[in-house]
C-alpha cells in the first residue's frame, strides 16, 4: 500500500513538473514573437522615418545613428571538427583524385 501511493506521488509531481515545462515553454515562445513582432514594427518605422527625409544625407545620417534590429540571428558556427574540415579541404583541392581513385581494373 505505501509503494502504490509513493508511485502515484512520484506520478502526480512528474506530471506537475510537465505542465510547469509546458508553461514555460509557452511563455517562452510568446516572449519570441513579441520580439520578433517589435522588431518589425521598429524597421518599418525606421524605415518610414527615412523615406520621409527632406535630403538623403539626413536619411543616410538617421539610417547610421539608428541602425535597424535583425528579426531572426542564423547560428554562424561550424558544427564540424577540425579533423573533419581538413579531411574534406582534403577531399575538394585533391585535383589527381589520388585519394578517391579506385582501380577497378580486377573486377
Amino acid at each position: 500500500y505505501i509503494n502504490i501511493n509513493l508511485n502515484f506521488n512520484f506520478l502526480n509531481f512528474l506530471g506537475h513538473l510537465f505542465i510547469i515545462m509546458l508553461k514555460i515553454d509557452k511563455q517562452w515562445y510568446q516572449r519570441r514573437v513579441r520580439g520578433i513582432r517589435y522588431n518589425s514594427i521598429r524597421n518599418s518605422e525606421l524605415e518610414q522615418m527615412v523615406a520621409y527625409q527632406p535630403t538623403s544625407i539626413r536619411a543616410v545620417r538617421l539610417q547610421a545613428l539608428v541602425p535597424q534590429k535583425d528579426n531572426f540571428v542564423i547560428k554562424t558556427d561550424n558544427s564540424l571538427k577540425k579533423n573533419d574540415r581538413h579531411r574534406i579541404e582534403e577531399l575538394i583541392d585533391d585535383e589527381e583524385m589520388s585519394t578517391t581513385k579506385r582501380d577497378l581494373t580486377c573486377i
